[in-house]
């Protein structure tokens, strides 16, 4: 596994990158200090948050489900703090990248290679094992994206060629 991060970092720091593409600041920034809306809902239920994501831990401490062993609520009064171990987790990893490369001397800091394979896994568990689409399809949190999207719906719809 460092193997292949060690030899994809420059892929991987360019992705973690792209949403200043597309919109006008980062997107950690934009989903910072998220609350649900009036309209928003989510079907609730249970998450198992094992081992390998304990980064995420802190961050849910207030969905934890008292008794259950690493289970954690998914639902509309838990989605902040969801957003908020997204948001943490996403500025971990970028701060990683940047400390495992070297410019000055095109190395890589194992110490923090190490620490960055978590931030990763972590990231890889809320982006495939979490519903984490359907938090960012809430209508609250589609607004905030669409006030910072660098794209107008002018620039969609154009037809001079850009």
């Amino acid at each position: 596994m460092i193997f292949i991060i060690r030899s994809c970092l420059p892929k991987i720091t360019h992705r973690l990158r792209t949403d200043r593409y597309c919109f006008r600041r980062p997107l950690d920034d934009i989903l910072g200090g998220w609350l649900p809306g009036p309209n928003d809902t989510l079907a609730p239920k249970q998450v198992y948050v094992g081992k390998p994501y304990a980064m995420l831990r802190p961050h849910l401490a207030s969905a934890r489900i008292v008794g259950g062993e690493d289970r954690y609520e998914w639902n509309i009064n838990t989605a902040s703090s969801w957003i908020t171990a997204l948001y943490h987790v996403m500025r971990e990893t970028k701060r990683l990248t940047s400390n495992c490369r070297n410019s000055t001397n095109n190395t890589i800091d194992s110490d923090a290679l190490l620490y960055l394979v978590s931030a990763l896994v972590a990231l890889q568990f809320l982006s495939y094992r979490v519903p984490i689409r359907q938090l960012l399809s809430l209508p609250s949190i589609q607004s905030k994206l669409n006030l910072d999207l660098n794209i107008t719906h002018e620039d969609l719809v154009s037809d001079d060629g850009k």
